[in-house]
């Protein structure tokens, strides 16, 4: 089953987050155009036949990993390292900005060391950086 989900993005999920203030941090709501049952469907089919849960972009990480707990559409879910992913297995992504929300949901799926590891490859081989650029894939 295949779904077209659409996404409002915000300022806040790409605005930078200070060490200090990760614990307060509130991202703004989001609510991602998939129905409840569509999207339970797809998931349990998935998990079903074995296979992964790959989310394109980290807005989409946030839907899928709020299903479980919140079981609506709607969500404030801000990922940190040490989150139990419950959803996703693996999440195409663009290489974020630093002290960013989405970077910091990406070092909760791969490792902030792994991650690190990554941008200081994509800089000395010249990738292009950020929104507008090359992309990574976490598995």
């Amino acid at each position: 089953m295949r779904s077209a989900p659409a996404w409002p993005l915000s300022l806040s999920s790409r605005a930078p987050v200070l060490p200090q203030q990760r614990s307060a941090a509130r991202l703004r709501c989001l609510a991602p155009v998939v129905s409840a049952v569509d999207r339970r469907s797809a998931i349990e089919k998935a998990k079903k036949e074995g296979r992964r849960i790959i989310a394109v972009g980290t807005t989409t990480v946030r839907a899928l990993e709020s299903f479980p707990t919140e079981g609506h559409t709607n969500t404030h879910l801000f990922i940190t390292p040490g989150y139990t992913f419950k959803i996703v297995n693996g999440l195409l992504t663009n290489f974020h900005q630093p002290r960013s929300t989405p970077l910091i949901l990406v070092s909760a799926l791969a490792g902030r060391k792994f991650i690190l590891k990554a941008y200081q490859e994509a800089i000395q081989k010249r990738y292009r950086l950020f929104s507008y650029g090359d992309c990574m894939f976490i598995i």
